[in-house]
């Protein structure tokens, strides 16, 4: 066989083999077309918004761990539980038709006369949260 016979007999051997391992390939890949709100469990019921509060406020204490200053903390973070609560009341007379509470971070840092730079500030607490709710809309 002449060089140009071997040459072209190699050639074909490589191209029968790409051409294998591409239909292979394309044998093995599926595509899929779902439909919007569609997902690999089904149908979603609705769509979900979530929604994201931040709040910071302050609450007055003692600068002291006495049980006033402890009560002091309580009362930061009972705000806090209880807007996430009124929140989703308001949700739900407003656009949602349901409403869950997904979490809740509430950050608690004391203010000392040193940190206090505001005149006549009494000492205690800056509370800062965020909470996330999800809602289905209306």
């Amino acid at each position: 066989m002449s060089r140009a016979g071997l040459f072209r007999a190699s050639l074909i051997s490589v191209l029968a083999t790409t051409v294998a391992a591409c239909l292979a390939t394309a044998a093995a890949a599926e595509i899929v077309i779902r439909s919007p709100g569609e997902t690999l469990g089904g149908p979603i019921a609705s769509a979900q918004v979530r929604i994201t509060l931040n709040l910071n406020t302050f609450v007055p204490a003692p600068n002291d761990n006495s049980e006033q200053a402890q009560k002091a903390q309580e009362s930061g973070r009972r705000t806090v539980y209880e807007l996430a609560d009124h929140e989703c009341a308001i949700l739900r007379d407003t656009i949602a038709s349901d409403c869950r509470l997904e979490s809740i971070n509430v950050n608690m840092q004391r203010v000392v006369p040193a940190q206090n730079f505001a005149q006549g500030r009494p000492d205690g607490f800056n509370v800062n949260a965020m909470i996330n709710l999800r809602i289905t809309p209306k």
